[in-house]
């Protein structure tokens, strides 16, 4: 494993998850100010369909951890970071569809 990763440990619906985060399995995706709120960073956890993962959205960290990840993912160099002026349509309906569950996430 590289050493540049990460480690997000979530409290979500099936209890306690600790995610390793290394280049081949996170990607961080920023939007526009006005479209912040769906900034993330996506976790696949699946090795051989890369488009099942979760999604780790800004709030769920916290501003100030969201941006050390962030700076983190961009100084390492490893990791895909994609800049969208606004976010995809399936991206936001994920995010809509992610708010309107009550889910207790924490960091």
């Amino acid at each position: 494993m590289s050493e540049h990763y990460f480690v997000l440990n979530l409290t979500t619906e099936r209890g306690d998850e600790s995610f390793t985060c290394t280049g081949d399995n996170a990607e961080l995706y920023r939007h526009k100010p006005q479209y912040r709120e769906v900034d993330h960073v996506f976790v696949r956890i699946d090795e051989t369909n890369r488009r099942i993962g979760g999604f780790v959205w800004r709030h769920i960290l916290g501003e100030e951890e969201f941006e050390h990840v962030s700076q983190f993912m961009y100084q390492s160099g490893e990791y895909p970071i994609h800049y969208r002026p606004e976010p995809t349509e399936s991206d936001f309906e994920q995010f809509l569809h992610d708010q309107s569950q009550d889910l207790d996430w924490e960091i």
